[in-house]
């Protein structure tokens, strides 16, 4: 698949709504394809975990190992499936990627709807729990080409100096899918089963499919040092292509003190998705129903966190709100996983959202302003593998303590009482204060002018030419 697509010109006359609202016409497409597949994606979530964590393994002693099983089903395909798709997508045509994966991921859900429709409602427990968890695998493999291609798709289809403005829209979607999705997927699963979670994102995909097609992207203008590189693309190999990503995001340095503060983070709060399904039936003691409204409240605050999100990095920079984030995250991190009380958790779950929303409008401009098109797949690949090897080894450190005798633990500290919970949640607290201190003391403006990102590319290309 070949790449036929750059950012277009826009025209100097008024605006039109779309344009105001969207950028353009082709970004509002996107937009309005991905909102829709994500709804299905959260509803589809949400319905994993509780059909997991209420059916299969009901009143089980390994029910939190099983939804680790999940968790890792999740975080698996970006470490070993990211880099392959990395190297193939900065070759092929990017909608075209993003619309044989909606096919794709729609034929897999498919397989887990037949499923429903057995004797039963389902297979053996734990053959279930094997299709749920290899189906999930192959989704998010699949994403993984779909997500690559769709971020410089964005770089082609918006100007440069919208490129703050597109990316708070993008997180505005995602957070209406974290709003409505398990506010649809938890009622849902209550009263009807799984059946209808299922169905829903199938045909999200479909939809998404349908309004990938008339996009259109305008020819693009390939920089010098990208054209010598594409004429020997063909006979390089999937290694060298995959150490030039490496090499490019090793030696940028904002990249780099990027993935080392996030990785530093995500150590600790890879504790969250497992745990946060006990957290709320045992601290917070709430009904199976409203479990679904933790992860709206999550995705309301980042919605909130992404509409006022350029206003606060054009005041206080990007890199401020970079480090203050991560700040902001392990305090309130803290906060939470002393809480008992449910609306106490809506509110501080709302406004850890707003932090993520935020912080994603700071580092998502700045990653395609420091990222060239032809390693934005790679450079991806490479920032994803990295940080999902961290979230790895935190989710099977935790699966396999609350497997433990550990579960059952009580501290009791001045008076406070801790639970197994609690200390993870106070862990992951006091890891993303550290990350922010680490990136307080090393993260910079952007000063990487075009053509010291340039010199990166190249040296990364000639290094991986000596190589060969």
């Amino acid at each position: 698949m070949g790449d036929t697509a750059i950012e277009p010109s826009m025209p100097d006359s008024r605006p039109t709504l779309v344009e105001k609202l969207l950028v353009n016409r082709n970004f509002a497409l996107l937009w309005v394809g991905d909102v829709i597949s994500a709804l299905g994606d959260y509803s589809f979530g949400i319905t994993l975990t509780l059909w997991i964590y209420l059916y299969l393994a009901k009143n089980q002693p390994w029910a939190l190992l099983a939804i680790a099983g999940l968790t890792l089903s999740s975080t698996l395909p970006p470490l070993f499936i990211g880099p392959i798709a990395g190297v193939y997508v900065d070759r092929w045509n990017k909608r075209l990627t993003m619309m044989t994966a909606d096919i794709i991921q729609a034929a897999l859900v498919g397989v887990l709807v037949v499923t429903t429709f057995l004797p039963g409602g389902q297979l053996p427990i734990f053959w279930q729990l094997g299709i749920i968890y290899v189906i999930n695998f192959l989704l998010i493999s699949v994403d993984q080409f779909y997500n690559q291609a769709g971020f410089p798709l964005i770089g082609d289809i918006v100007p440069e100096r919208h490129f703050a403005k597109a990316m708070s829209r993008v997180l505005v979607f995602v957070s209406i899918g974290t709003m409505v999705g398990p506010a649809i997927g938890s009622p849902l699963f209550i009263g009807f089963g799984p059946r209808w979670a299922l169905l829903i994102n199938a045909i999200s995909f479909i939809v998404s499919f349908a309004l990938l097609i008339p996009i259109r992207t305008p020819p693009v203008a390939v920089p010098e040092h990208s054209q010598s590189g594409a004429s020997s693309r063909q006979k390089k190999q999937f290694w060298p292509e995959f150490r030039e990503g490496l090499q490019f995001v090793l030696g940028s340095r904002i990249l780099r003190t990027m993935i080392i503060a996030m990785a530093i983070e995500t150590l600790g709060t890879a504790a969250i998705p497992i745990l946060n399904v006990a957290f709320a039936f045992t601290n917070l003691h709430i009904p199976a129903a409203y479990f679904g409204f933790l992860v709206t409240a999550l995705g309301g605050g980042a919605l909130i966190g992404s509409m006022f999100g350029p206003a606060i990095v054009n005041k206080l920079t990007q890199a401020r709100v970079f480090w203050l984030s991560l700040y902001a995250d392990g305090i309130f991190l803290i906060i939470y996983s002393r809480l008992t009380n449910y609306i106490a958790a809506i509110f501080i779950i709302g406004i850890l959202g707003m932090v993520t929303g935020i912080f994603n409008v700071a580092i998502g401009p700045l990653i395609l302003r420091v990222t060239p098109r032809e390693m934005m797949g790679r450079g991806t690949a490479v920032r994803v593998a990295i940080i999902t090897t961290v979230d790895v080894i935190g989710t099977v450190a935790v699966g396999a303590l609350i497997s433990t005798p550990f579960q059952h633990i009580h501290v009791n500290v001045a008076g406070t009482q801790f639970g197994a919970t609690d200390i993870i949640f106070l862990t992951a607290g006091i890891m993303a204060i550290l990350s922010g201190v680490y990136a307080m003391f090393n993260v910079v403006e952007p000063a990487e002018t075009k053509e010291e990102t340039t010199s990166v590319v190249e040296s990364a290309v000639e290094a991986t030419q000596v190589k060969e």
